[in-house]
């Protein structure tokens, strides 16, 4: 961005060249919308998806204050790209992802938020519990005894250990996958249900501490944390989403992101639109950074045509972008 906003600056742009951006940004979204909505329509239809939210500070007109949003994401597991499509929400009632996945049948990879309890009630819809969350929520337990704490992250870290070399391995194949599990995921399992149970019934975790905790979160995810083993499609993490997220957590405090969210929902709704492309890019080798960049050429180069047709410079900016 410094140097895209270096490079316009030198082309005799006027103006505040951020607000400039961000005006092309909310326009390019406007052209993407049914774009954006095929895209929601595919990832429907996949019938595997990652799904998790994570906090927005939206700024709400008229007021000089800021609320919390919430972006969610939803990426498409199995075969082929994994399509990400953002979503805001002015909150996180659990109405919200009932409403964006109506219709939807297959496997969902999420939390323990209670908020999904709805939609794994339905049927045709399945849980896929995290065991990335249960090994932090062990990982962060240290008031447990050393010997307990130790095995029980181990038996997780072989969790995925067996996993990722039944997944990568050349010779292998869904087959494989299954079979791993079988033999030597599905056992582990068993194992850590029934000496996280053992050690609190018999006195060896306090009731109160934080690893008493961990166990409680694992028990109440109970079979959903077992649900990828019978699918090769399927993951023991809900890994997928949180990386998705990354990128947005980490650009929290980018100027043209703040300036977006400070235009309302409006703002916010056409950032998730954006969110989905840009995230689509890696898997086709580009880089909207240097499509970016490659738009401030001709007819960009004078401040008054982008002040005056935002829109206009949008779709210029979209068929600049789409023939590199």
């Amino acid at each position: 961005q410094k140097e895209y906003v270096t490079e316009m600056t030198k082309c005799g742009y006027g103006g505040n060249i951020r607000q400039t951006l961000c005006r092309l940004y909310l326009s390019a979204a406007e052209v993407l919308r049914p774009l954006y909505l095929r895209m929601k329509k595919l990832r429907i239809a996949c019938g595997v998806i990652f799904t998790d939210d994570t906090p927005v500070a939206l700024q709400v007109k008229g007021h000089g204050k800021t609320v919390t949003g919430r972006m969610w994401v939803y990426v498409a597991g199995g075969a082929g790209p994994p399509l990400r499509v953002f979503e805001f929400t002015v909150d996180r009632c659990k109405k919200r992802p009932k409403e964006f996945l109506e219709g939807y049948l297959g496997y969902i990879h999420a939390d323990a938020y209670k908020g999904y309890d709805d939609l794994f009630k339905q049927e045709g819809v399945f849980e896929c519990g995290c065991w990335m969350h249960v090994r932090r929520k062990f990982f962060e337990a240290v008031d447990a005894p050393k010997d307990l704490r130790e095995a029980v992250l181990r038996a997780i870290r072989h969790i995925f250990r067996y996993d990722k070399f039944a997944r990568r391995h050349p010779s292998g194949g869904d087959e494989l996958v299954l079979a791993v599990r079988r033999e030597k995921i599905a056992p582990l399992i068993d194992w850590l249900f029934a000496r996280t149970s053992s050690a609190l019934t018999g006195g060896e975790v306090l009731p109160a501490s934080a690893f008493a905790g961990a166990i409680g979160y694992m028990h109440i995810l109970g079979n959903a944390l077992r649900t990828f083993l019978a699918d090769a499609r399927l993951r023991p993490d809900n890994g997928e989403s949180e990386r998705a997220l990354r990128p947005l957590a980490i650009g929290r405090n980018n100027a043209e992101l703040d300036i977006m969210l400070s235009k309302g929902p409006l703002g916010a709704h056409r950032g998730a639109g954006l969110a989905l492309l840009v995230g689509l890019c890696p898997w086709h080798n580009q880089r909207p950074s240097r499509n970016a960049r490659s738009a401030s050429g001709g007819e960009y180069r004078t401040g008054r045509q982008v002040g005056s047709s935002s829109a206009a410079s949008a779709r210029s900016f979209i068929a600049r972008s789409a023939s590199t």
